[in-house]
């Protein structure tokens, strides 16, 4: 293929023109030496991934697959997607360096991109060679390469093949459609020789990020796939998608952030591409006070001082976290407080977004807008945690109940032979007795072993109640044991609102009265069967009555909790 480009004047032939006619054109377009400057970018492993998603999420891709690997020991990356593609003439277009938006048809507006420079940045910063191939609906393959060396070489002119120029192999050709699932149309941009190693905990650590900066995608139906595995969305906030964790005794629970506020400003002024002014900028400030946690769940979850703080939302992706800008200073009372501050590319210009789409800076207008916001909801987070602080001594956790209740079991037992035994309620016999078995004198005797003390009580709590049903009830499931065991209803509001808050002191006195209560009614159960069945009736709504009476009395009781 033979090049036309014409190529720069030497620095003697310009001396030789300034001399001769006083003047010459200096060439200021840039050297190759740009594709340095880009290499050495601020970008991340990560945000280069990310930078090459938004082009697909621009072309109204609904399926982005991402292949991490290693071939013939260099690492690789795949990224695809099912949008809508570009023809070989945008390719073209697509790959030069900061090109003009009337030579690229994308969306005037709500894109993610903005420079057209991010695929060429991504690519030069994870220091690979890459090839991108494109296919519009019922049209032929395009490929294009962006190798550093090669434009060097070349002084960047980039040759772009359809399939009928036979530069394009059937293999390439293949892979490109078991890779995008077939598509009707799309982009795969295949980057290899990349500095970097490939292992399952960056492919884990791509997930979680991918999850995080596109939540609101994902949330809207889209996907991501990363080695043929969906990104599930993950919300910092904690309040569309709550947090899962496991208690004590391994059932999981759900964490739920609670909404401070939300506010909307839409009268913020500012200065398009073109140079004219508008006062009709959009943002939107929404604040958050995560779920109060224990030191492990917080460490689980993320809840710290670098996660806490404002996380800023471009067209429903996320482009920084963890910013105060400078209003408040973070510290340990002030890690529960999270917020999203949201923008269209309108205010770009405004917030100082800079080419990789990672950096703000805020004006001093809108900082003064939402400072007082801001300070209020700090001050409301931190208030939470103090009170959560200063309560821990006195209002003891799930864990803490459970050591209370393992305590009592042990007390239990060594209390047992004090207490009056039960006798089991029998049935009379009617069979005659069998006559014993004399023993075998040569029989050896059984060694003796000391008997250890039994349990005396089984603590079961069960969720399948309602609120307005028994608090507690007692069955004895183990006569020759003397085995109690105690239903515990986590649903009432003796659990919820009393014993899951009192301290050690509060809840041995509960416990120990409804223990006593069913092991009295166990000692003075009637011989006859049929009059067993029917005080155990009355006893069941007994304790349903009760159950009621006290769902009514612990409404807003002193000392409740919830």
């Amino acid at each position: 293929m033979t090049t036309t480009k014409k190529s720069r004047p030497s620095r003697d032939a310009n001396l030789k023109q300034l001399k001769k006619d006083g003047v010459y054109i200096s060439d200021a377009s840039p050297t190759t030496n740009l594709l340095f400057v880009l290499q050495n970018t601020v970008y991340s492993y990560y945000k280069a991934i990310c930078d090459i998603v938004d082009n697909s999420f621009d072309a109204d891709a609904d399926n982005v697959y991402i292949e991490l690997g290693t071939k013939n020991s260099s690492a690789y990356i795949k990224i695809g997607d099912d949008g809508t593609a570009m023809s070989g003439i945008v390719m073209g277009e697509a790959l030069k360096l900061a090109n003009k938006d009337e030579n690229l048809p994308t969306k005037s507006t709500n894109t993610l991109g903005k420079y057209h420079i991010g695929l060429n940045s991504s690519i030069l910063s994870l220091e690979g060679k890459s090839a991108l191939y494109s296919k519009e609906h019922n049209k032929e393959l395009h490929r294009g390469y962006f190798i550093k060396e090669d434009l060097e070489k070349s002084n960047w002119e980039i040759p772009i093949y359809s399939e009928r120029s036979g530069e394009i192999s059937d293999e390439e050709i293949n892979d490109f459609n078991e890779f995008l699932k077939n598509p009707k149309s799309g982009t795969l941009v295949h980057i290899w020789d990349i500095n970097a190693t490939y292992s399952t905990d960056r492919q884990n650590v791509l997930k979680k990020t991918l999850g995080r900066v596109y939540r609101e995608y994902l949330l809207a139906d889209k996907n991501i796939y990363v080695n043929g595995s969906i990104v599930t969305p993950l919300d910092p906030m904690m309040y569309r998608i709550p947090a899962k964790t496991k208690k004590a005794n391994g059932k999981k629970q759900t964490l739920k952030s609670e909404k401070l506020k939300t506010i909307e400003f839409d009268k913020i002024e500012y200065t398009d591409r073109y140079g004219v002014k508008h006062k009709n900028g959009y943002l939107k400030y929404t604040s958050y006070c995560l779920p109060i946690t224990g030191k492990e769940d917080s460490k689980d979850l993320g809840i710290n001082i670098p996660n806490s703080g404002i996380y800023v939302m471009r067209n429903g992706r996320e482009i920084e976290y963890g910013k105060t800008f400078g209003i408040y200073i973070k510290s340990h009372f002030r890690n529960k407080y999270r917020a999203t501050l949201e923008f269209s590319d309108e205010l770009d210009s405004e917030l100082k977004v800079d080419f990789t789409k990672t950096n703000i800076q805020l004006s001093q207008a809108i900082i003064d807008k939402i400072r007082g916001p801001v300070d209020q909801d700090i001050r409301t987070s931190e208030k939470r945690v103090k009170d959560a602080r200063a309560a821990k001594a006195n209002a003891p956790t799930s864990e803490t109940l459970e050591k209370t209740e393992d305590k009592l079991s042990r007390h239990l037992k060594r209390k047992a032979a004090l207490l009056k035994r039960i006798k089991q309620k029998q049935k009379a016999k009617t069979d005659p007795k069998k006559p014993v078995k004399p023993r075998d004198p040569n029989k050896p005797k059984r060694p003796y072993k000391k008997r250890e003390a039994s349990d005396k009580w089984v603590i079961v709590k069960t969720d399948q109640l309602s609120p307005r049903d028994s608090a507690i009830t007692g069955e004895m499931i183990d006569w020759q044991k003397e085995l109690i065991e105690l239903t515990v209803n986590t649903k009432h509001k003796l659990y919820t609102d009393f014993l899951m808050h009192l301290p050690e002191e509060g809840i041995t006195p509960i416990y120990m009265i409804y223990y006593s209560l069913f092991r009295a009614r166990e000692m003075n159960m009637p011989n006859e069967e049929h009059d067993r069945n029917q005080l155990v009736s009355v006893f069941e709504q007994v304790d349903a009555e009760v159950g009621m009476s006290l769902d009514t009395l612990l409404q807003d009781a002193p000392g409740t909790k919830n």
